[in-house]
């Protein structure tokens, strides 16, 4: 889940920056709308913006197929991110949540605080990120308020019992680990679905159209189209993409291969500029929801000794030792399955239009 994953204080300060392109005839494409949420749209423009972080360390270097497919991944995400941030906006709005100024600048100073910095640092560190006193402000201000509908809308649905960190020790001393443990107990639909995947960036003097058409007719394989006219991840390689998570890709990635089995093509969709083919090469589908649950419930069963002790089989020190662990683990993936939830309530109540 993006919104609380642990960040360094650079994250926490940047997250608009500017890339202007050096040409006019550029601002077109930069412009163009990636998406539409409820009337408000997302241009290529905003994504860059929260890409500038990324590319400026990778200017100049050049990149394997590998590291642009999980920069494309990583763009997906942004996205992903910036289409959230709408919905959980417009709930805001609808809610009438604030934050007042004093209250807005004391978050700032405590900021300011835990990083040891003096007033002259800290000012300094904004204007190396690119970012003024205000887009701090305003940054810091989404922030909380997030945190304020978060916590009326998902934080009180999440309670962790003593006998879920009782289950998730028994699963820990089977190897399981500790994530590995929290997410056996909280079962998510589809958890760990994987596709591999190749893909074809249509250089834009070639229809993407007949492209495909080529392909279905046989006049060549998929991967030897990539190889021959792909500019994007994988050329050289048949355009594989390797093994994806299900979880890690783009919407826009998510509906393109809507309705398409395994061997088949999408239609050409847009990626940036360029229109884009994606193959449906495999899919390793993961347990279901209900084969996870079923799983749990085995689990506490053979756990629980005729007297109905729970503590039956447990080192109490070894217990009392990772039990502030097992407890964050198991918060985190409650917390996160709920937040799921009510995203994809948003999502079901929302007009949104990809481009």
């Amino acid at each position: 889940m993006l919104y609380f994953r642990k960040i360094v204080f650079l994250i926490a300060l940047v997250s608009v920056f500017s890339i202007v392109s050096a040409q006019d005839s550029d601002a077109e494409v930069v412009d163009r709308i990636i998406a539409v949420v409820d009337g408000k749209a997302i241009t290529l423009f905003d994504i860059n913006e929260e890409m500038a972080p990324i590319l400026a360390k990778v200017q100049g270097v050049v990149l394997s197929a590998e590291e642009q497919a999980q920069l494309q991944a990583i763009r997906g995400k942004i996205l992903k991110k910036m289409v959230e941030d709408i919905l959980l906006q417009n709930e805001i709005d609808r809610y009438g949540l604030e934050v007042s100024d004093e209250a807005l600048e004391a978050d700032v100073k405590a900021l300011q605080e835990r990083t040891g910095m003096s007033d002259e640092d800290f000012e300094n560190k904004i204007k190396e990120t690119g970012m003024t006193r205000d887009k701090l402000l305003e940054t810091r201000r989404k922030s909380i308020l997030q945190h304020q509908l978060l916590g009326s809308k998902v934080r009180q649905r999440v309670v962790v019992t003593d006998t879920e960190l009782i289950k998730a020790y028994h699963e820990w001393k089977r190897g399981g680990g500790v994530s590995a443990a929290a997410e056996t107990l909280v079962p998510v639909e589809d958890q760990g679905k994987k596709v591999r995947l190749r893909l074809i960036i249509v250089p834009s003097d070639i229809s993407a159209k007949e492209l495909r058409e080529k392909i279905d007719d046989g006049d060549m394989t998929f991967a030897e189209a990539a190889d021959e006219y792909s500019n994007g991840p994988g050329a050289g390689q048949g355009g594989d993409l390797g093994l994806m998570a299900w979880s890690d890709m783009s919407d826009l990635w998510k509906m393109a291969l809507e309705g398409v089995s395994k061997g088949e093509m999408t239609k050409p969709f847009r990626i940036q500029e360029f229109e884009a083919l994606l193959l449906l090469e495999d899919i390793q589908e993961a347990k279901t929801k209900e084969e996870l649950e079923a799983e749990a419930e085995e689990l506490q069963e053979a756990e629980e000794d005729e007297d109905g002790d729970k503590y039956a089989g447990v080192d109490m020190a070894e217990f009392e030792a990772m039990k502030g662990e097992f407890h964050e683990a198991l918060y985190k993936a409650k917390f996160d399955k709920v937040f799921s939830e009510y995203m994809d309530k948003l999502r079901e109540n929302a007009i949104i239009e990809y481009k």
